[in-house]
């Protein structure tokens, strides 16, 4: 402990895992099958550049709106949802003056759904996202 006080940092990385994203989007999208799924996540690379995306729902506890976030890649297509438990962690983020700012692709990894036989792999974005300080 040096005794020098610090500034918040301007920007903060943010480096998600499987809790942080919601795991059934990679599962279950509309019209395609699991073999398109898994050559669509599995194609993408770290670094590449994610657009920041918000939809509204009701919250289903309060019964009021809710911003969501969610990730998608260049051409629109949805690459990543968060999850509820981390939705919560960005609102205290928020709360301390951070704001969304950018996001990349961190890893694709594979995810490992049911057990024996009925075990699917399922390609998984975990994304990096960028907070910055207004």
């Amino acid at each position: 402990f040096d005794g020098n006080r610090y500034e918040r940092p301007r920007e903060i990385l943010l480096r998600l895992g499987y809790d942080d994203v919601n795991l059934r989007l990679f599962k279950e999208r509309d019209g395609e099958s699991l073999k398109q799924k898994r050559e669509e996540t599995f194609s993408h690379q770290s670094g590449e550049e994610l657009e920041i995306g918000t939809r509204q729902i009701i919250d289903r506890e309060t019964g009021r709106p809710k911003q969501l976030s969610f990730l998608k890649d260049k051409r629109g297509r949805q690459v990543a949802w968060f999850s509820k438990k981390f939705h919560a962690e960005l609102d205290r983020w928020e709360a301390k003056g951070y704001k969304l700012a950018r996001a990349k692709v961190g890893y694709v990894v594979a995810w490992f759904s049911g057990e024996g036989d009925t075990a699917q792999e399922i390609p998984v974005v975990l994304p990096d996202l960028y907070l910055r300080r207004g």
